[in-house]
């Protein structure tokens, strides 16, 4: 019995140097494996966050380039295209002018179409703003030549009435010359009957004579100068 009890205690050393060499190796090879770090799913999913935000920025404030087609005419280092009507119409809104810049997809004009009535019978549909301001430039055009006119009749008012106080004063001048004529028509009677007999000198018979001569001929005058007055009045009345 003291021998198999002796044998039963070798036997238990010997596991348990077994198992304490088994404990000592397990030890070191824990020791010797390197730690792994496992990332956090947070700090993955704020990188993304970020990395995505500056993607947006970015290609909000980077201008690009966009290629397209056109048809027209071309010149160099600008691109002229030609804009065709989708529909029939009239403009009736024009938003841009020549020269102006404009943007992809931007309004440049407003097209009325072509419709029908009830009674079938076709017209175009013009806006109220159209008219109107073809109604405002009607009535400038108007105003404008109105005012012109009415200048116009005042300096032919004008110029009118300087003739017809010309023509009075004409007419008054040739009445006072026809009296005057008058009155020295029995002197010169009588020094053309005096003249034979020598009661009168030839000089004083020349100069009667000439001064009744002369009273006639700007008679004569001023009846060529009335009617030329009244022809300019006429003129200026048509």
């Amino acid at each position: 019995m003291k021998q198999k009890a002796t044998s039963m205690m070798r036997n238990l050393q010997v596991y348990k140097g077994i198992f304490r060499e088994e404990a000592v190796a397990y030890k070191n090879k824990q020791q010797s494996i390197s730690p792994v770090s496992v990332p956090s799913t947070h700090v993955a999913f704020v990188v993304c966050a970020i990395i995505c935000l500056l993607i947006i920025f970015i290609m909000m404030t980077l201008k690009y380039t966009e290629r397209v087609s056109v048809t027209g005419v071309t010149i160099p280092l600008k691109g002229v295209a030609t804009v065709n009507a989708a529909s029939g119409g009239v403009i009736s809104n024009l938003n841009v002018h020549h020269g102006d810049y404009v943007h992809k997809d931007q309004a440049l004009f407003s097209i009325n179409s072509v419709m029908k009535d009830s009674s079938g019978i076709q017209y175009t549909e013009i806006g109220i703003g159209l008219l109107n301001k073809e109604k405002k430039a009607l009535e400038k055009e108007l105003s404008s030549k109105y005012k012109s006119t009415k200048e116009q009749l005042l300096i032919l008012d004008k110029e009118l009435n300087k003739r017809r106080e010309s023509l009075v004063i004409l007419e008054r001048t040739l009445l006072l010359t026809e009296n005057e004529i008058r009155r020295e028509k029995p002197f010169y009677d009588k020094i053309i009957k005096l003249h034979p007999g020598g009661a009168v000198s030839d000089m004083e018979v020349n100069n009667i004579a000439r001064n009744h001569f002369n009273l006639a001929i700007q008679a004569e005058n001023y009846k060529k100068n009335i009617n030329e007055e009244e022809q300019s009045i006429l003129l200026l009345l048509n």
